[in-house]
């Protein structure tokens, strides 16, 4: 693991309901950070592919979410997904989901994608991971997930 990704236990709740509100499908959002105090804040956003393998978020309250970042200094963290039928691992979906169509290019580059794994929904798992620029599995970075305590 080479970089360490800080979440508070009060944001890592937050998540954890949206995720588990969202089963039997997976949820997602964003993970955003205030630039002038540094505070964590989700941003929920709805699934509109409403399945347990991908996710497609809702463009409405993805451009909401966005303008709302926007409007009070807080700057994208993390995209934030769950796996509700598998690990906390990026799938080859995951993958073609974060770069352009027919193309290599990140559409968030150097922004770490939080994974949470319902996997066994008595113990979710969260892990984080940074796509690089190749579309392939090889060529992703895992974090450590630190400040839960």
């Amino acid at each position: 693991m080479s970089f360490d990704f800080t979440i508070s236990s009060g944001i890592h709740q937050e998540i954890l309901k949206h995720c588990q509100a969202s089963l039997p499908n997976e949820a997602c959002g964003f993970l955003a950070r205030d630039i002038h105090t540094q505070e964590q804040h989700f941003h929920p956003i709805g699934n509109d592919a409403a399945s347990p393998r991908f996710f497609s978020m809702n463009p409405k309250e993805q451009l909401r979410a966005e303008r709302a970042m926007e409007e009070t200094g807080q700057q994208l963290e993390a995209i934030v997904h769950s796996h509700p039928l598998s690990e906390a691992f990026p799938s080859r979906t995951d993958l073609k989901q974060a770069h352009w169509p027919e193309s290599d290019e990140l559409i968030h580059p150097g922004i770490p994608w939080l994974i949470i794994s319902l996997e066994d929904p008595d113990k979710p798992s969260m892990r984080v991971f940074l796509m690089k620029g190749d579309n392939h599995p090889d060529d992703i970075e895992e974090g450590k997930v630190v400040g839960l305590e």
